[in-house]
């Protein structure tokens, strides 16, 4: 039977001493496969931390017990990969929208605290992990989201993809094109609405690059 109690651990600790062959200056040399040490990690009764590969010094005080020295690593790793999946999606999300676009976003409905939360989420998990994918290009993507857009009425969205879709080399006649054809299986009336929103970005665009 396992015990969890300070003379538990003292027992589970001899027996192991068994058939774990420590160094004789533990004070200086590192444990080349697995350590067994009691600590005190600020807890009534001790405990046993196991410490595979590492250095471990002489002494009972850990600053650290074994399992939150283990997820402070995992933090840091967690950390540094959302930051870097962060940093990847913003550049393509500039890439998509246009510098201007991203700032005056940033300083708009971004500036928001609550919606800069979504705009975190929205930056990893759609423009860097889905944006990024292979098997599709840029152009083939842009035109799936005016589609969905079109499909469930999202005008605010409609007019950020379609912005979009022209800068990833989408003309007019065609993106008015796609909507036409839909119309025959979505409905005329929401067609209708959001031919009235291209309408509007296209002359924005058109007065941008003029």
């Amino acid at each position: 039977m396992l015990r969890l109690d300070a003379a538990g651990a003292a027992a589970g600790a001899g027996r192991l001493a068994l058939f774990i062959q420590a160094p004789q200056d533990i004070a200086h040399e590192p444990q080349p496969f697995l350590t067994v040490i009691p600590t005190q990690a600020g807890i009534q009764g001790q405990r046993l931390v196991f410490r595979p590969g590492r250095p471990v010094f002489a002494g009972g005080d850990q600053k650290r017990s074994g399992r939150q020295d283990a997820a402070a690593i995992f933090r840091r790793e967690d950390e540094m990969a959302k930051s870097e999946l962060y940093e990847k999606g913003m550049a393509k999300r500039r890439q998509l929208m246009g510098g201007a676009a991203v700032e005056a976003a940033g300083k708009g409905v971004y500036s928001d605290p609550v919606m800069q939360k979504f705009l975190d989420v929205a930056v990893e998990n759609v423009f860097g992990n889905l944006w990024t994918r292979p098997g599709l290009d840029d152009k083939t993507r842009a035109l799936i989201c005016v589609i969905s857009d079109t499909c469930t009425g999202r005008e605010p969205e409609l007019e950020l993809h379609l912005r979009m879709a022209r800068r990833q080399g989408w003309t007019e006649d065609e993106l008015i094109e796609v909507m036409l054809h839909l119309s025959g299986y979505i409905g005329v009336p929401i067609i209708r609405e959001s031919m009235m929103v291209a309408s509007k970005v296209f002359r924005e665009f058109r007065d941008e690059k003029g």
